[in-house]
């Protein structure tokens, strides 16, 4: 049986809305794009710190919604076997809604649905007419690399080449 949330609509505009602070928490920002310019591609070394997060903000829609970790999608008794931590064992990006998460790590297929989510990013934008950006040294980051992937270290930016004007 597919699964398909009654709030699939409000989780597809919470995983756009949340585009900006997954680009804050790599160094970047988004602005105008050019027609000209060609498509923005996320260096592989960061998608899954971001696929991370993705996952995490699902989840915690999710738990919001009173969905908990099942083994098998269960509409009516609100059970997802997706509700599993990134990592097995690390539940320190899920406090305050851990107890609705099976033990187990999320497997690599259901990584990868994340992963995808996360290179899409920049069509997303460039379909709104946006791209990404490097954040100039000067402005601060809002969200430390370590929200990104707890327990590893993260590149504080990424190296990208700037936009000829």
């Amino acid at each position: 049986m597919l699964f398909r949330s009654p709030n699939i609509k409000e989780q597809n505009l919470d995983q756009v809305r949340d585009i900006f602070r997954k680009l804050e928490s790599i160094g970047c920002s988004m602005a105008p794009a050019k027609e000209s310019e060609p498509l923005f591609e996320l260096p592989a070394e960061i998608v899954d710190g971001l696929a991370s997060m993705e996952h995490s903000r699902w989840m915690r829609q999710m738990a919001r919604d009173k969905w908990s970790w099942g083994p098998e999608s269960d509409e009516e008794r609100r059970h997802h076997p997706c509700m599993l931590p990134w990592k097995q064992g690390d539940f320190k990006p899920y406090e305050g809604f851990e107890d609705r998460l099976g033990t187990d790590g999320l497997s690599e297929d259901e990584k990868e649905k994340d992963r995808v989510a996360v290179r899409n990013i920049p069509r997303i934008l460039k379909k709104g007419g946006y791209t990404i950006l490097p954040r100039l040294k000067s402005q601060p980051a809002s969200i430390e690399n370590k929200q990104i992937e707890p327990g590893k270290e993260f590149p504080a930016t990424v190296t990208i080449q700037p936009r000829m004007e």
